[in-house]
């Protein structure tokens, strides 16, 4: 078992001319986090690893040659992915295990109010659902042609309109004199027309 528990590398992926920062811990120096820097080699010869260090740039605890080389070799386990983070799992400080306790429960709170977006709209749809399955279209179909054919006009056309005052009125509209003539207001009874006031006069 290696000494080096890497925590972390930036940026993710392989990416060629620039450093990657690798976080890591120490065995014997509890929850501490170090840092070094790794340069990508997207043609490295024969026998030689992928990552190497960046110039002499080194981190702490990379003191030997021997160090380097362990480093490296248990950098390579941790870019395998898969489980290495079950079987090295990060020494965390009070502080570090309260702020990923946070970002878990941030984390499950978001999926919350995704949860409750989506069965929002999961039951908005059922409820949308009854509420056409009770419209009668049959009915209703008759209904909306008859009253196509009584309002059709070549010189009027109806025109809903809200008012401050006085709520959703109904103009009939002449297209020759172009402006309101008549008002329908709706009721319980349906739609009772009268003649224009001279307060609606446009």
């Amino acid at each position: 078992m290696s000494k080096y528990i890497i925590v972390s590398k930036s940026p993710k992926g392989n990416k060629t001319n620039c450093a990657h920062i690798v976080q890591y811990q120490v065995e014997g120096f509890d929850t501490e986090i170090f840092e070094t820097q790794l340069f990508y080699l997207s043609s490295p010869a024969e026998g030689e690893p992928r990552y190497v260090y960046f110039g002499d740039k080194m981190g702490k605890h990379l003191d030997t040659n021997e160090d380097r080389d362990e480093f490296l070799a248990e950098f390579a386990k941790y870019q395998k992915g898969g489980s290495y983070r079950k079987t090295h799992p990060i020494k965390l400080s009070k502080s570090m295990q309260l702020r990923a306790k946070q970002k878990q429960l941030r984390d499950e709170l978001s999926q919350l109010d995704h949860d409750i977006i989506q069965a929002d709209e999961e039951e908005r749809q059922e409820k949308f659902k009854t509420y056409k399955n009770d419209i009668d279209y049959t009915s209703l179909n008759k209904y909306l042609d008859e009253v196509a054919t009584a309002v059709k006009s070549d010189r009027y056309y109806l025109n809903p309109v809200m008012h401050i005052w006085d709520g959703y009125k109904i103009e009939v509209i002449d297209k020759v004199l172009n402006k309101p003539v008549y008002i329908g207001e709706l009721g319980k009874n349906g739609i009772k027309f009268r003649d224009i006031d001279a307060y609606e006069i446009k």
